[in-house]
């Protein structure tokens, strides 16, 4: 064992040690935490053997994950398939998709020796498949003495991560030595995947493969969200989707300013993670907003001018469905923006801050096709929400274009299924030297 990994085992041993207490206690924290932990542990999930195993981190992960299961899955009617989250919300969006595509589901066990040899003794894949940054040493360390044969799907390397990996240059080298492919969403990503110790020959580029949505709602489910909260025939909704911590005073200033050429407008504000919703609500009462949240089941109509907070889970693509134009968020504050491509499959041109770094590539297309619209503040989101309701058919234009850039970048995940497969199906010797 070479010392990078022997220093990341003694450091995961000890992190692991700390929670021997958690593992004495977890029978009197209640049956989901128990459960939970148990999975966490590799005490639980994942019976095997399983075919495929594909980790995906969060909600947008596991989303972006399900082009590819469900390709496999086409090809492979009988394969035996695993889908697992890190968070409770991925969890969660795990459970509903791998009911779809006749999976197993669970959550993603801690990346210490004990557990990820538990997991592996009890899940006996053929295949791990890691999606974007999903760098777990241990894990794939373990995998490959195993034999069991390691990919990274959707693989990239972002502006923020590259510099951290560099910081831990050994220990990323000799684990991205030990895959079997990297399918990256571009050449950049490419590049930097070799530049950080993974094998060139191993590397291939297939897209992105969140330009593969599914897709747009049906109009009657639109209809029926947009009459939950009252919305009358032609009422314009703006929506603001996957907010980031400090952006949500910012919308809200900016809603305001729309308000003064359009007052019959609604905003309605997604905040991107669970643990933002109250105060998304709260910002939005002390701003002297009219605020409705979708989870409590409210039906009165929103009055012009008032804000709905979809505090829901897997909603957002409803409601870019049922919106006149939209913001995607992360993107005023320095978070890396959030997906792009959803609204644009809606037909809605996006409207970004200046920070797309997680969605450069998309950004690009929609950019060079005249279907995004750049605003650098609070003042700037304000007049590109009132000019795409002051100009329906110009704004109706721009997001035909967009929702051509998606359709023309579908395929990554087809892609990805094609080469995980003929790498399940070739010849060890092939594949490891």
């Amino acid at each position: 064992m070479s010392l990078v990994r022997s220093l990341y085992r003694a450091a995961a041993g000890a992190a692991s040690a700390c929670l021997g207490p958690v593992r004495l206690l977890r029978g009197e924290m209640g049956a989901s935490w128990d459960a939970e932990y148990a999975e966490r542990l590799g005490d639980a999930g994942g019976e095997g053997p399983v075919d495929l195993w594909m980790q995906a981190s969060s909600v947008g992960e596991v989303r972006g994950s399900l082009p590819v299961l469900d390709a496999v899955r086409s090809r492979r009617p009988g394969a035996a398939l695993l889908l697992t989250a890190t968070t409770r919300t991925g969890r969660e969006q795990a459970r509903q998709a791998a009911g779809r595509i006749g999976a197993a589901s669970g959550y993603f066990p801690f990346d210490f020796p004990g557990a990820v040899r538990r997991r592996l003794d009890r899940t006996r894949p053929a295949m791990i498949a890691l999606f974007e940054t999903e760098i777990w040493p241990e894990l794939i360390a373990t995998a490959a003495e195993r034999g069991i044969r390691v990919a990274i799907v959707n693989g990239r390397i972002s502006d923020e991560s590259l510099p951290r990996y560099r910081l831990v240059r050994p220990l990323i080298r000799e684990t991205l030595a030990r895959l079997d492919l990297v399918a990256a969403r571009t050449p950049l990503d490419a590049e930097r995947f070799a530049g950080l110790g993974a094998r060139a020959d191993r590397i291939t580029v297939t897209g992105d493969v969140k330009f593969d949505l599914p897709p747009p709602p049906d109009a009657g489910d639109v209809a029926r969200f947009r009459d939950g909260f009252g919305l009358e025939n032609g009422a314009p909704l703006l929506v603001a989707g996957s907010t980031a911590d400090g952006e949500d005073p910012l919308v809200l200033e900016a809603f305001r300013a729309t308000l003064r050429t359009a007052p019959s407008a609604r905003l309605l504000l997604a905040p991107r993670h669970p643990e933002r919703f109250d105060s998304a609500a709260e910002s939005a009462r002390s701003a002297a907003f009219t605020v409705r949240r979708r989870s409590a089941g409210e039906t009165m109509p929103v009055p012009p001018g008032g804000v709905i907070v979809l505090d829901t889970i897997g909603e957002l693509r409803l409601a870019y469905g049922a919106a006149r134009a939209a913001f995607v968020g992360g993107s005023l504050v320095s978070s890396g923006g959030q997906n792009l491509l959803e609204p644009a499959s809606a037909g809605l041109a996006p409207i970004t801050g200046p920070d797309n770094s997680n969605f450069r590539e998309a950004a690009a297309r929609l950019e060079a096709a005249d279907a995004l619209i750049r605003v650098r503040n609070a003042v700037e989101l304000g007049s590109a929400w009132a000019h795409a309701l002051s100009d329906p058919q110009a704004a109706h234009a721009r997001g035909e274009r967009a929702r051509g850039v998606v359709a023309l970048g579908a395929g990554a995940g087809a892609r990805s299924a094609d080469l995980l497969l003929r790498l399940l199906d070739a010849p060890r010797g092939a594949v490891r030297s």
